[in-house]
């Protein structure tokens, strides 16, 4: 079992704040739980990007993944760093999250 929250903050309207969202695999059909799991090994094992100097309006996002045992792994990125496989992981959180 593993949990992820996403908080996304930044850009150009950072006064804009964007709540926190939530997935918890035990609320996900198996796929969808099999592919959650996917993601989230892919972008832990990346190693971090280099932060872009030229980017300070960047939104930043950070996934913080929790295991049942209470071990957590947080994960940040940019608009300017990311990754596919990060990128993916958004947007599947996006589409199955439940707000905070």
């Amino acid at each position: 079992m593993m949990k992820a929250t996403l908080a996304t903050w930044g850009g150009l309207a950072p006064l804009l704040a964007t709540p926190a969202v939530h997935v918890d695999d035990a609320d996900l059909s198996k796929e969808d739980a099999a592919t959650f799991r996917s993601l989230a090994t892919q972008v832990k094992d990346q190693p971090a990007r280099p932060a872009n100097p030229r980017a300070r309006d960047a939104r930043s996002y950070e996934v913080t993944f929790e295991t049942p045992d209470g071990a957590s792994t947080t994960v940040e990125q940019t608009d300017a760093t990311m990754t596919p496989e990060f990128a993916d992981l958004l947007q599947f959180l996006r589409r199955h999250h439940r707000r905070a």
